[in-house]
């Protein structure tokens, strides 16, 4: 059953693809979540107040694997001057949130 969930967590959203309703806040923090737990080099839960360099390991090559897992999942663009911001995971899961609405408006 735990398969499972990752599977569906790991799939993309079908958001791009024609689907009406925008995702829930709740999906995309726990897909964010997910996604920077599988990459993390370090056995840390991703909470908000965690910051990626520091707790989760993460370092510049890292973060643009992140970003390129981030923006297949959610079939948004990051771009790059957005990055020089983002400290924590609160930050990226707010980032992404922000992306996704903004991509949401444009369909």
């Amino acid at each position: 059953m735990l398969y499972n969930l990752l599977d569906t967590l790991s799939e993309p959203t079908g958001h791009a693809s024609g689907a009406d309703a925008p995702l829930p806040d709740a999906r995309i923090d726990a897909d964010t979540r997910e996604i920077l737990k599988r990459l993390s080099r370090k056995p840390v839960d991703p909470t908000p107040e965690r910051e990626l360099m520091a707790d989760l390991g993460y370092d510049s090559l890292l973060v643009m694997e992140l970003v390129g897992e981030l923006e297949d999942h959610f079939d948004i663009a990051v771009p790059l001057n957005n990055l020089t911001h983002i400290r924590t995971v609160g930050q990226i899961v707010d980032e992404v949130r922000r992306l996704v609405a903004e991509q949401g408006q444009r369909a």
